[in-house]
């Protein structure tokens, strides 16, 4: 018996569909869109709005074809994380603990890297400080000359 469309379209025939091909299945974009509404157009790893999304599956196409059009098995990415997640995991038969293991590293990095640069803020602010004080001093070391009658910068 011929495969109906409808059923592989849907994904639910076991039959995969290609990348290429899931851009023009009219469910894999309602699903994809909705992922993103839910998620308010941000990326769930970096927070970072107004990029190009991509869509995740979390239990990946491939291997969980009855959860290819279930929202909650979706998660946006921004192209950076998805991309970087799949350089870690490999395409196909991916998992929700591969990507909540993902997000719980990537959230540490981020975090870490804020750390970072607010460490980095403090030190130049610190430093602008200590330019100050050393002006300060230096102003009062000149105007105390002056009034001993010292020549300044001798």
């Amino acid at each position: 018996m011929p495969s109906s469309g409808l059923s592989r379209s849907r994904g639910f025939s076991g039959a995969r569909l290609a990348v290429s091909d899931r851009k023009e299945d009219y469910h894999f974009k309602r699903w994809a869109n909705e992922v993103k509404q839910r998620d308010h157009h941000t990326c769930q790893i970096c927070g970072r709005r107004g990029v190009e999304l991509n869509s995740h599956h979390m239990n990946s196409w491939n291997a969980f074809p009855e959860e290819r059009y279930d929202v909650e098995n979706g998660v946006s990415l921004c192209v950076f994380h998805h991309e970087d997640f799949h350089r870690k995991y490999g395409h196909g038969n991916n998992t929700r603990a591969q990507y909540e293991e993902y997000e719980q590293i990537a959230s540490a990095m981020i975090r870490a890297a804020e750390f970072n640069c607010e460490v980095e803020r403090k030190a130049r602010q610190s430093c602008k400080l200590i330019e100050a004080h050393q002006e300060f001093a230096a102003q009062i070391i000149e105007d105390l000359d002056r009034k001993d009658g010292y020549e300044v910068g001798v």
